[in-house]
């Protein structure tokens, strides 16, 4: 049986697939995104929204416009964003969540579309006019290694539309995957934390800017998993 921890150990691994795909044949893709839109907007559900929150933050940080918004939201409360000439990159796992699909239905002809998904069979990736696989392979607890190759993808996006793009994006991306590696083999700050929680009390995750998204992410995987 698969257990949280498994999955968690694949973390490196499947960040390091990622990383070959793009480097490789998969980097055409990555050129296929072209200029950087006048507005991106980054959409997603969960932990998929955390990633595009983040992806969001970073590019204005480059000094660029960029919108995020959940799927959920998108559809029903801000469908005036899905108008001609508008770039959407949704973020997704399985590519066939509720919302997602609607979202890629309702997306009009002038519009752009760009998926990135664990799935590039899904109704998702085939509405789409580009699709960059997460590479993270099969999830069954709680899509721990998508939502760390999203991270890596991300940033790898918001670095080229960004002008950012030093060259060494992928060396980057290898030295993290060293550093997850290292500490998921040091289990005394996990320990540590475990012997200061008190299960009769409740716990807060707080963050601002990025980390706000983490803290986010934090308390729905807490609240979940248990």
């Amino acid at each position: 049986m698969i257990t949280l921890l498994d999955e968690l150990y694949q973390q490196p691994q499947a960040l390091r697939d990622m990383i070959g795909h793009y480097s490789g044949a998969g980097g055409a893709a990555l050129r296929a995104l072209g200029p950087r839109p006048a507005l991106p907007i980054f959409t997603g559900l969960g932990a998929s929204f955390h990633a595009a929150w983040i992806a969001g933050l970073h590019l204005q940080h480059l000094g660029f416009p960029a919108l995020c918004i959940e799927a959920s939201d998108l559809v029903n409360y801000a469908p005036a964003l899905l108008r001609d000439g508008a770039t959407v990159i949704c973020i997704s796992q399985s590519g066939s969540s509720g919302e997602v699909v609607e979202l890629a239905r309702r997306m009009p002809a002038g519009a752009r579309l760009i998926a990135m998904t664990n799935n590039p069979g899904s109704e998702l990736a085939n509405a789409a006019a580009v699709t960059l696989p997460l590479m993270a392979g099969a999830e069954t607890l709680i899509a721990s290694k998508t939502l760390t190759n999203t991270l890596a993808l991300v940033w790898l996006v918001a670095r080229q539309w960004g002008g950012a793009s030093d060259g060494h994006e992928f060396e980057t991306l290898e030295m993290l995957a060293r550093r997850v590696e290292d500490r998921l083999a040091d289990t005394r700050g996990a320990d540590r934390l475990m012997q200061t929680l008190d299960p009769n009390r409740g716990l807060m995750f707080v963050g601002h800017g990025p980390h706000a998204a983490t803290a986010r992410h934090a308390s729905m995987m807490l609240a979940e998993w248990p």
